[in-house]
């Protein structure tokens, strides 16, 4: 084998040879901070998945992990070209 099929094997793709681009994770994650700090004023809040997140993490962590919710959902709705619905429930195959 060649040095130069050993090299294409074994180098990585870059992120924006994916479709993916810096910027997009930037402002996914200030979107994120963004709700954060919206969020905590409300009084659903206390209840929500993100206030346990934050008990438990610092904000930056949550910020991240909510910026990694929106873009998994953001991908589904791409992938499987629909828009998005409040309350969506899939329905399985089992």
């Amino acid at each position: 084998m060649c040095p130069s099929a050993i090299a294409s094997m074994t180098a990585k793709a870059s992120p924006s040879s994916q479709g993916w681009h810096r910027g997009n994770g930037t402002l996914l994650i200030h979107g994120a901070r963004a709700v954060i700090r919206v969020a905590e004023r409300k009084a659903s809040y206390a209840q929500s998945w993100l206030a346990q997140l934050i008990g438990r993490r610092n904000k930056n962590v949550a910020a991240v992990a909510l910026a990694n919710k929106n873009a998994r959902i953001v991908w589904a709705l791409l992938a499987h070209e629909r828009d998005y619905q409040s309350g969506y429930e899939p329905k399985f195959l089992c």
